[in-house]
């Protein structure tokens, strides 16, 4: 199987202490993805191959600075590339 990839997050830059959904876009994807923010595991929802999205509560987002996203396929231990939440 393909490394799952990621292409970008929507949105990239968030408000402190916001609840906000996190939509990860890229590629290979599958019904047993993770999202992990700082090595964190937030609430993570499957949509397709291209997209997953990330519930981040307002304690996920108390503190700003940067944040590595991540996608782990749990299926078949595989890893994304990283990009970088912002949280302002």
């Amino acid at each position: 199987m393909a490394d799952p990839k990621i292409s970008y997050i929507e949105p990239s830059t968030v408000t402190q202490n916001t609840a906000v959904t996190i939509k990860v876009k890229g590629s290979n994807f599958n019904e047993l993805s993770f999202v992990f923010i700082d090595g964190a595991n937030p609430p993570t929802k499957y949509v397709d191959s291209t997209e997953v999205t990330a519930e981040l509560s307002r304690k996920d987002t108390s503190t700003a600075g940067k944040r590595s996203v991540k996608v782990h396929n749990a299926n078949d231990g595989t890893l994304s590339n990283e990009v970088t939440l912002t949280i302002v």
